[in-house]
């Protein structure tokens, strides 16, 4: 693959947005984990102790979501941690990749991210689908 290949893969221009909302402050850290748990994307800006627990943390949602899907609660639109200091943890749902993939998101307090967010998801939708 050359580097105009590289430049146009939905995978790498996701990063880049990605990277770019975390470098300015929209987000700590966002990732687009599959299904199984694994990072089509993401930026963490040297985080990676709190990348890993989100990891773990995703996982444990996966089957959260898993398991309200047996209970008929389909089309979950997002997952919401918020600590009492505001920071939040979002997990969304986005179709992409032939997959239902999860962006995971740790907000910074008094940060608003759900246009931000909605605007990330429809660069994700659009580029792979």
């Amino acid at each position: 693959m050359n580097n105009k290949e590289n430049i146009d893969a939905p995978q790498f221009i996701i990063e880049q947005k990605i990277k770019e909302l975390v470098q300015s402050g929209n987000y700590e850290i966002a990732h687009l984990f599959t299904e199984e748990g694994f990072t089509l994307a993401g930026y963490s800006n040297g985080r990676e102790a709190e990348m890993n627990r989100l990891t773990e943390i995703y996982m444990h949602i996966h089957e959260v979501v898993k398991n309200s899907h047996e209970m008929d609660l389909q089309d979950i639109r997002e997952i919401v941690i918020e600590e009492e200091g505001r920071r939040k943890i979002i997990f969304r749902p986005v179709k992409a990749f032939n997959q239902t993939v999860i962006l995971s998101l740790i907000v910074p307090p008094k940060k608003s991210y759900k246009g931000i967010t909605n605007g990330l998801v429809k660069l994700i939708e659009r580029t792979t689908q």
